[in-house]
């Protein structure tokens, strides 16, 4: 889990504090990130509210990742904070494109397990090779056969088989639910966007990275308009509702 700090209302580095406690003490688990443009400089040994911000993950056993500049004109203000003990492989600082703010990203630790892709299995090729297999050899057998062996034999054999026809590979296991406006469209742009920037990442050529800020800023304007979209119907639905408790209470007041 993720909990952002983004607000337009400006507030005192005290309530800050005790909003920032709330949230910590409302959780059960200690396995989410707090991260977010914070406007604190951190990096400044000497300002009162960095020293109390570094005091306060302190209490908690929290530990703040970032330690490069994210700002255009300097100074640690966008942190990734978790818990001591949970792992982050990673945390890039990439230049300011879209804003004056730099793009943090950082590897976390996801949970994993083992799963096999059944449904690429060449059916004709797993009959092949349970034809080539011990298992359909012709043998002496008896009653005085171990029931056990057999078993063993059988459960060993097809093991192999599978091991070679859809073997075992890492699968992350995702949490939470995709935004409801999330759509195919969004999922295809932010694919294409991926593609540009991963290939920009690989080149550096001026024109590759024009090609990724102008998917960036598609897939951004994108965003916003699905969000939109989706927020219409809730709104005519809340004015609905405040609608009909304005006449419900005008026609209280009326009556008494």
């Amino acid at each position: 889990m993720s909990t952002s700090t983004h607000s337009t209302q400006v507030i005192t580095c005290t309530t800050f504090s005790h909003q920032m406690v709330q949230t910590v003490l409302r959780k059960t688990c200690h396995a989410y990130e707090i991260l977010g443009d914070f406007s604190i400089h951190i990096h400044d040994p000497d300002d009162s509210d960095s020293r109390r911000f570094c005091e306060l993950l302190s209490s908690f056993d929290m530990l703040q990742h970032v330690t490069a500049a994210t700002h255009c004109c300097g100074g640690t203000l966008d942190l990734v904070m978790t818990f001591d003990g949970a792992l982050i492989n990673e945390v890039r600082v990439d230049p300011p494109i879209l804003s004056d703010h730099s793009l943090v990203i950082c590897a976390l630790a996801v949970a994993e397990r083992l799963v096999r892709g059944w449904r690429l299995i060449d059916r004709d090729q797993l009959r092949r090779a349970i034809e080539d297999s011990a298992l359909c050899q012709p043998r002496c057998t008896d009653d005085d056969d171990d029931v056990d062996e057999l078993f063993a034999t059988y459960d060993r054999v097809m093991r192999d088989i599978v091991d070679q026809l859809a073997p075992l590979r890492t699968a992350r296991c995702r949490t939470g639910s995709i935004a409801p406006w999330f759509d195919a469209d969004c999922c295809s742009a932010r694919r294409e966007c991926r593609r540009l920037e991963r290939r920009y990442l690989r080149t550096r050529t001026t024109d590759d990275r024009r090609r990724w800020v102008d998917a960036a800023r598609r897939l951004s304007r994108l965003y916003r308009a699905k969000k939109v979209i989706l927020a219409r119907p809730s709104v005519a639905a809340r004015s609905l509702i405040f609608s009909s408790v304005e006449v419900l209470v005008v026609h209280a007041w009326s009556r008494s």
